[in-house]
């Protein structure tokens, strides 16, 4: 219901509700090796700019929308690495049959990065195939 705080909200049922599920926190990969994440988000930096900038030239609304997130999210200082995302998500050596990502919020950044051999990106709903090159990004609508 959209009159209900989320904090009210109980499953039927249910014995307990974790209402802290929804609460922004860093991964414990992150909390425990800090340093290679500080690392890695520098090295990822120049990257993120260049999709920041792809977004604002051709999704400015949906840019300015999602930006909102990282202004008013407590993260304790730290600004989020993949701005105007409010979280990154990194799949190394990646293969998989099917993903769907309900949390998705706008729109979601694809970059291929590495030596590419066979696979490829596949969008069921819109029926769409990308033969991706180590380089390229792919922003769409989720």
């Amino acid at each position: 219901p959209k009159d209900v705080h989320p904090h009210c909200i109980r499953r039927e049922g249910a014995l307990k509700t974790n209402h802290h599920q929804r609460t922004p926190y860093q991964s414990k990969d992150c909390r425990e090796d800090s340093e290679a994440f500080g690392v890695l988000c520098e090295v990822l930096k120049p990257i993120f700019d260049y999709v920041a900038k792809i977004m604002m030239a051709n999704f400015l609304d949906k840019f300015e929308k999602l930006s909102i997130y990282c202004q008013v999210l407590p993260m304790m200082g730290v600004l989020a690495p993949g701005q105007p995302f409010s979280g990154i998500v990194l799949n190394l050596c990646v293969s998989t049959r099917a993903n769907r990502d309900s949390m998705d919020n706008l729109l979601c950044v694809v970059i291929f990065l590495g030596k590419l051999t066979g696979g490829k990106l596949c969008l069921h709903k819109a029926r769409l195939v990308f033969k991706g090159r180590s380089g390229d990004v792919i922003i769409f609508c989720s």
